[in-house]
């Protein structure tokens, strides 16, 4: 309630005692009212600071926390990384899954000082460990917490996340197309791991990082840019995994993604894939999920753009921002169908009618898009941003693009 009585000397003598995850967390949550330099340089230099150093090097969470909090209370960010990478750098030879958590933290903290942490991860070294065999004697074999993971697997894991961190703190385009080759390539489970069978959890577990790095980094627009077809189609395998909590999990993240409006529209079209989902408790579970986030961008264009004055009209309105319309993401659905070589048009059909199903029941249904609005969203694929077919393989796509706008189309009318 008063977050500026945490800054006194009586209550820090107190918050430094205390050496569990809930302290840290603490002091952690005080730099978003104030940095304890800015208040007393004195008190954080001799009393917070040395505290916090003496955790760097403990456990996982404990090693991301100090991290994280002596940086958002020094008011020179710069000064302070050149001094903990000292720190950091021993940790490479001593513990190299703490080296990379925190090499991934520091450049998430402080990208205006990216320069100072330039090669300490490189793609090579990534996809190094991402190969890397695996020797478990005892794999886990049911769906677990990350902690309980292996740590040849965690450093998989931590290594992903971490050079994610990076490429999103330097917007360099450097490595970022053959990443997204090795990061799709895990997420569709085209990728073999010596050691690793694709229904273990380890496994699941690395086809789930891999697809929420991509959602990650496709909340920049630059690195959005970047993605092809391809490699976003390797999504839609995720919300039918053999392992149904990479699913769950997989969209639960997706629509905290889609729901802070933290990456384009064009992801609701992965929705569009639960209808694959032979389970019929499992789906109409997952529809919910769809529908809420559907709604909750709804709200936010209420909100942002005043909807519910008396003099806005909707129809202007969904010509200048079709790109924020959830119902806008048809074209990419559309896309990620026909980029199949053989149209299962049964399959096809379960996805359409399951994205029509959420998409023309949201709180506009008074009003109610037009046919017409999606024909003009039809005709202007053409021009669309997701069309990086190649010439050899334009004739088909483009079949299948007419097959599936005719299926569409009836699906409207009868809805």
């Amino acid at each position: 309630m008063h977050p500026q009585l945490g800054f006194t000397e009586d209550v820090v003598n107190i918050l430094i005692s205390v050496t569990d995850i809930q302290g840290l967390k603490i002091i952690k949550m005080l730099s978003k009212h104030q940095k304890f330099e800015s208040v007393s340089r004195e008190l954080f230099e001799q009393k917070i600071k040395p505290i916090l150093l003496q955790y760097i090097k403990a456990d996982l969470k404990r090693s991301k926390l100090t991290l994280q909090c002596l940086l958002r209370h020094s008011v020179d960010e710069a000064s302070v990384c050149e001094h903990l990478m000292q720190t950091i750098l021993q940790l490479k030879e001593e513990d190299y899954i703490k080296y990379l958590k925190l090499i991934g933290t520091m450049c998430a903290e402080i990208p205006a000082n990216i320069d100072l942490l330039n090669g300490l991860i490189t793609l090579k070294e990534v996809k190094k460990i991402i190969l890397a065999p695996v020797i478990s004697e005892k794999p886990v074999g049911v769906w677990c917490n990350k902690s309980a993971l292996d740590l040849q697997t965690l450093r998989k894991i931590i290594a992903i996340k971490s050079f994610v961190n990076c490429l999103l703190a330097k917007l360099s385009q450097d490595d970022i197309e053959e990443f997204y080759v090795l990061l799709s390539s895990v997420a569709a489970g085209k990728l073999t791991i010596e050691g690793l069978k694709p229904s273990l959890t380890e496994m699941s577990w690395l086809r789930l990082t891999s697809g929420c790095s991509i959602l990650k980094l496709c909340s920049s627009k630059f690195f959005w840019q970047k993605l092809k077809l391809k490699q976003f189609k390797s999504l839609t395998t995720l919300l039918y995994d053999v392992d149904e909590y990479v699913t769950k999990a997989f969209l639960a993240k997706l629509s905290l993604f889609l729901s802070n409006n933290r990456c384009p529209v064009d992801f609701f079209s992965l929705y569009a894939f639960i209808g694959m989902i032979m389970q019929t408790d499992q789906r109409r579970d997952l529809n919910s999920l769809f529908s809420n986030t559907v709604n909750a961008q709804w709200q936010y264009i209420r909100r942002q753009y005043k909807i519910h004055e008396d003099h806005f009209s909707f129809e202007v309105f969904i010509n200048k921002h079709k790109d924020i319309l959830p119902d806008s993401s048809i074209v990419a659905l559309v896309c990620l169908l026909a980029s199949s070589w053989k149209v299962e048009r049964n399959l096809v059909r379960k996805c359409l009618e399951f994205f029509f199903s959420v998409m023309l029941q949201h709180q506009f249904a008074d009003i109610r898009l037009q046919k017409e609005y999606y024909l003009e969203l039809f005709e202007a694929m053409c021009k669309s941003r997701v069309l990086d077919i190649s010439d050899k393989k334009c004739n088909k796509f483009n079949a299948n693009v007419r097959s599936i706008r005719q299926m569409a189309e009836v699906l409207i009318g009868k809805m």
